[in-house]
């Protein structure tokens, strides 16, 4: 999932920068709830992402299974990033670390990372409206 995607230089100590994950919807979308999901600050930084019109409405539907390229703020260590401290996903009924890993999130992040880097003792046992950190591996630098 991290490609060619490097961070700084061996030894460097810790350091930010924006990166672009490819994302994809089984079930279809649209860009207004990307960015929701995402916690993307301004809607036009997805748009130039994609190339598309400025003009582009936040409720344009987004095909199944298109790519939408998806700005996110990474941290980088050791050379690999992962995303900023964001997005945080808040439980809903019915959630599951695999179902929010594998179909909310696309795939572009294992439930264990999830559980792992979330402290979470039992990743079988989440509560609605539990809030944790969706960990974005870095993919390439913007």
């Amino acid at each position: 999932m991290t490609g060619n995607f490097k961070c700084g230089e061996p030894g460097d100590s810790p350091s930010t920068c924006r990166s672009l994950v490819d994302y994809s919807s089984k079930q279809g979308t649209t860009y207004g709830n990307i960015k929701t999901l995402f916690a993307v600050k301004k809607l036009r930084s997805i748009f130039e992402s994609n190339l598309l019109p400025l003009s582009t409405q936040r409720t344009q539907c987004v095909n199944p299974n298109q790519v939408v390229h998806v700005p996110v703020p990474c941290s980088c260590s050791n050379r690999t990033g992962v995303s900023n401290r964001t997005p945080v996903y808040t439980v809903k009924k019915g959630d599951t670390l695999f179902f929010i890993a594998s179909e909310i999130f696309g795939g572009l992040v294992q439930y264990q990372r999830i559980s792992d880097l979330n402290k979470i003792s039992d990743a079988s046992e989440i509560d609605v409206g539990q809030r944790f950190w969706i960990p974005l591996p870095s993919m390439r630098s913007i």
